[in-house]
C-alpha cells in the first residue's frame, strides 16, 4: 500500500507520487523522521492526514500491523 506513493525506498517517488495533490513524505529523510513522536506516526498511519493524499489505514490494518510497518519505516532513515 505504501509503495505506490512513497516508493520502494520510501523517498516519496512511488509510481503514483506525481499524480497526488500533495507530495508524499520522504520516509528516508533522517531529519524528517525526528519531527513526529511514535504516537503521532501511529495516528498518521491509522487515521491518515485530512487534506492530503495520506489515507487512513485503520480499516485495513490492525494496530500490530501498523506498529510493524512503522518499525520498518524507521529503518529507512537509518540507511
Amino acid at each position: 500500500m505504501c509503495f505506490v506513493c512513497h516508493g520502494a525506498e520510501g523517498k516519496g517517488d512511488g509510481p503514483a507520487s506525481k499524480a497526488t495533490p500533495t507530495i508524499p513524505s520522504d520516509l528516508s529523510d533522517a531529519t524528517r523522521a525526528g519531527l513526529l513522536s511514535d504516537a503521532d506516526r501511529f495516528a498518521v498511519m491509522r487515521n491518515g492526514i485530512p487534506g492530503t493524499s495520506m489515507p487512513a489505514s485503520g480499516a485495513n490494518l490492525n494496530d500490530t500491523q501498523i506498529w510493524r510497518i512503522l518499525a520498518y519505516v524507521e529503518t529507512l532513515s537509518q540507511q
